[in-house]
């Protein structure tokens, strides 16, 4: 067989049948099948990332979505500090990151950053008080038991003032806004209103103090004023005795969830039960090692 200038008798193949010459015919074919694949599996990615666009919005309008987040002298936050997921006019990532709700576009994740010691933790840490104060308030406590809040205490002026914490959120594509003060003592107030169709806010219920009026809107918490405890929430007294926009909104709390590296335990658990789960290929210093 006649070799090619540089070809030795090692290589394999002919000049027709290499697949590795440019000029080679089942190189030809090799090509054309491997363009083929490429352009399906574009176009799949394209088909899945238009239907996961679809069913993304689809699910925000049936489920949890939060829109904003607010707290105020709190642990090292003296002045009130907002987290917003509303989208801005910037439209990077807008594809993958976005899902949009009837009129409104809200981002999927968000990023918080900062120095060491500058709030990052206290922050989400504000978010897990209000989760698991709408949670447990009601059930959790008694009278007299202290309310989980710490307050600035580098200023005289909030020492003893009451913390705030607001949410801002879409529920069946509903938008609610919902909050409290607290001090470790009591609640001091107490608030919830609902924005279906129009523009205009609906009231559903306030509270000042040992006062606390639901109205018409709200009429699942008729009857529970003189059964809310001053250290509870009135919303969570609400779901307690079954009211249904109380119990839809405390549906929330079993969708948020929080992981931080502060406290790797439940992380490490559960990278352990992985690794012990299932057969792992992990690469180090080139060399493969294999897990069971």
């Amino acid at each position: 067989m006649d070799r090619e200038p540089g070809r030795t008798e090692n290589d394999v193949s002919t000049k027709w049948g290499d697949p590795a010459s440019a000029k080679s015919p089942a190189f030809g074919i090799f090509l054309h099948k491997t363009l083929f694949k490429m352009q399906k599996q574009v176009l799949k990615n394209m088909i899945c990332k238009y239907f996961a666009k679809g069913v993304i919005s689809e699910l925000a309008e049936r489920c949890f979505m939060l829109i904003q987040f607010t707290v105020g002298n709190f642990k090292s936050f003296k002045d009130k500090a907002t987290l917003s997921l509303e989208t801005t006019s910037d439209d990077w990532r807008e594809e993958d990151n976005v899902a949009v709700v009837g009129d409104q576009k809200l981002l999927k994740s968000a990023a918080i950053f900062g120095a060491n010691a500058s709030g990052k933790s206290n922050f989400l840490a504000a978010m897990l008080t209000l989760r698991n104060l709408i949670r447990d308030s009601s059930k959790d406590s008694q009278q007299g038991d202290k309310i989980p809040v710490s307050p600035f205490l580098l200023n005289t002026a909030t020492e003893s003032a009451p913390s705030f914490f607001e949410i801002i959120f879409l529920q069946k594509g509903t938008r609610y806004r919902y909050g409290f003060e607290a001090t470790p003592q009591a609640i001091q107030s107490e608030w919830l209103f609902r924005q279906a169709d129009s523009k205009r806010e609906t009231r559903l219920f306030t509270r000042e103090g040992e006062e606390i009026e639901p109205t018409e809107s709200f009429k699942e918490g008729k009857g529970l004023e003189n059964r809310t405890r001053a250290n509870a929430l009135f919303l969570s007294v609400a779901a307690q005795f079954n009211g249904e926009i109380a119990k839809e909104i405390l549906l929330w709390t079993g969708q948020f969830q929080n992981v931080s590296g502060l406290d790797d335990e439940g992380p490490l658990k559960f990278t352990a039960d992985r690794l012990a789960a299932c057969r792992t290929e992990i690469y180090s210093d080139g060399r493969k090692i294999r897990m069971r």
